[in-house]
């Protein structure tokens, strides 16, 4: 995350994953929440790809794409890469999003630890966190707002994308869940309605200034 080139979100699925419930204890193993670029399963291979292979949004492309094949900031070789010995002294990029949600991860972690989760139905406005929509959800208006990322524009290339996959035959579409061994299939249809609602919480509640009032008095944008 911390992209804002408008083709990222025509191109790639963008979600965000509740990882805290109801029942979970809250820890620094588990976190709250993660937000990731996805490529869904049912598709062959990237959408960004040419019919050569080669990448159409390579100027835009996401910071995950840039850092491959390094799989973290210890600076791991992916063992897919054949080439990867030519990528040995290229610098892990850690872009400045990383922090500024490591710093609202670890508020909403005190809070929560304190005992007070009303603090993420405050902010995020959701009733019931562990029944909080996958992929389109407040946590996903609350990042992108981090990285000042128009909400309106983000969800119109995610509902343009959505579209585009619909074309393809897909009716459903199956996505890994970041930081843990699961995978969730849903239907682009309850995806589409997800992104409406967010749209209608943005013009009807004033979601997109609320987030940015709130994480301007966390100094955070």
């Amino acid at each position: 995350m911390g992209e804002d080139a408008p083709v990222l979100f025509e191109t790639f699925l963008l979600g965000a994953f509740p990882l805290f419930g109801e029942s979970q204890v809250v820890s620094e193993q588990t976190g709250i929440f993660e937000m990731e670029w996805i490529v869904p399963a049912e598709l062959s291979s990237c959408l960004a790809h040419t019919d050569g292979r080669l990448c159409s949004i390579y100027e835009d492309r996401p910071i995950c794409c840039r850092n491959f094949p390094k799989v973290g900031s210890s600076n791991n070789l992916h063992d897919f890469c054949p080439y990867k010995e030519s990528f040995s002294d290229n610098l892990f990029i850690r872009p400045d999003f990383v922090k500024k949600a490591a710093v609202l991860e670890a508020y909403l972690m005190h809070e929560l630890k304190r005992g007070d989760k009303s603090v993420l139905n405050v902010l995020l406005g959701e009733d019931c966190l562990s029944k909080m929509p996958l992929l389109y959800n407040a946590i996903w208006c609350l990042l992108l707002t981090i990285s000042s990322v128009p909400l309106r524009s983000a969800i119109m290339g995610q509902t343009i994308l959505l579209e585009t996959l619909k074309e393809k035959g897909l009716r459903e579409l199956t996505v890994i869940i970041p930081r843990s061994d699961y995978c969730i299939t849903g239907s682009i249809e309850g995806l589409q309605v997800n992104l409406e609602y967010l749209l209608l919480r943005i013009e009807k509640q004033g979601l997109e200034t609320m987030f940015q009032t709130i994480l301007k008095d966390m100094s955070l944008i």
